[in-house]
């Protein structure tokens, strides 16, 4: 008989390495908002098992608190194995490979991976079961037409039985500034490739950026022109920042662009 400590993962326990999978990170009150969990009380009480039987790490130093930062999550190598032992899985085994490294990944890196989860969070409450949402982790090695360039995310929004494409980018003020422009030009850069167009049958999706602060936003809408002078005129990138975000309530509008945005 096996002892508490060695039970089987159970579904709720895998729905968290899941997410882990994802997003590479997480923190408590996100998971909880993923999986719809009413406590934070369960939710740390499944991640304190998956702990002490060390399928997942957790981040957390004094100053947090002083920070108000979180303690975030993330997989470690028996949580890889126990994804890897699901039936059927559709895990890329080169995303598991860099996540076997998450657990020296840098600050900046951890930011990066809980905002885009909160960007998910705060777009599935927005928009519900219309949203579907694919960060880079699921579509590494999966589809033709991202066989060379990845988007941050890859949304698709079902609105009146209408289906939207986009690509969402979330852009960091603690990285060089010129990575951000470097970004764009991948994005134009992409699109005169006609890869999707051939591979998908259907339009270049329009690109959400989402700065971390609203300072970056300012400066790319400022700066950006130079980079983007060549873009083809139907190329369209939309910009605001995280702190607008929750105003985002209506992103479709199925006769314009989403109207809430700002055009870059």
């Amino acid at each position: 008989m096996s002892t508490p400590e060695h039970r089987p993962l159970n579904n709720k326990q895998l729905d968290i390495l899941r997410l882990l999978y994802r997003f590479r990170f997480a923190t408590t009150e996100l998971l909880t908002q993923a999986l719809d969990q009413k406590s934070k009380i369960k939710m740390n009480e499944r991640l304190k098992i998956l702990l002490d039987q060390e399928y997942i790490g957790r981040n957390f130093k004094p100053e947090y608190r002083l920070l108000r930062k979180h303690a975030s999550y993330y997989l470690l190598r028996k949580g890889i194995e126990g994804l890897g032992r699901i039936p059927d899985n559709k895990f890329d085994g080169q995303t598991l490979r860099n996540i076997r490294k998450d657990k020296t990944a840098s600050d900046q890196f951890i930011d990066y991976c809980l905002s885009v989860f909160a960007l998910h969070c705060q777009l599935k409450s927005d928009l519900g079961q219309s949203l579907q949402f694919f960060t880079r982790s699921q579509l590494t090695n999966r589809y033709d037409y991202f066989s060379e360039f990845i988007p941050g995310v890859y949304m698709r929004i079902t609105t009146d039985g209408v289906e939207k494409d986009y690509f969402l980018e979330y852009l960091q003020s603690s990285k060089p500034f010129f990575t951000a422009i470097q970004r764009l030009k991948q994005y134009s850069e992409y699109a005169d490739s006609g890869e999707w167009e051939a591979e998908t049958g259907s339009d270049f999706p329009a690109i959400l950026l989402v700065c971390d602060k609203r300072r970056l936003q300012n400066l790319l809408m400022k700066r950006s022109g130079s980079a983007l002078s060549e873009a083809d005129d139907d190329l369209k990138f939309y910009i605001t920042n995280m702190a607008e975000l929750k105003a985002w309530h209506n992103l479709i509008d199925q006769e314009e662009e989403p109207r809430p945005l700002t055009l870059l």
